[in-house]
């Protein structure tokens, strides 16, 4: 029964991280695929870039929550790509950077 409670969840928040960031990403291409487990601190979506012969997965492996000035933030802490020089730019560019969630997603994961 919670296995799947957890997977209504996961799937929710998916759900709403896909339509969150499909229009953020539309000028680099379309968002196929967007998963969470959060037993495991994961998130893995498919994009399927302009110029790019196929899709591409960019997977958070892990990630965690903290507080700064009184307010939730998401950090991501090991990214990847089916591109190893798009991973290592991620990371470079996202890795342990605090992100600010939109509300309904907040509420969903709390």
């Amino acid at each position: 029964m919670l296995k799947r409670m957890r997977n209504m969840k996961d799937q929710a928040i998916a759900a709403a991280l896909k339509a969150y960031a499909t229009d953020r990403l539309s000028p680099y291409g379309n968002l196929l695929d967007v998963t969470v487990d959060t037993a495991a601190q994961m998130v893995e979506g498919t994009i399927s870039l302009h110029g790019e012969s196929g899709p591409v997965t960019v997977k958070v492996e892990h990630y965690r929550f903290e507080k700064v000035d009184g307010r939730t933030v998401l950090k991501l802490e090991t990214i990847t790509a089916t591109r190893e020089w798009m991973g290592t730019l991620l990371t470079h560019i996202y890795g342990s950077k605090p992100f600010k969630l939109p509300a309904p997603i907040l509420a969903l994961l709390f």
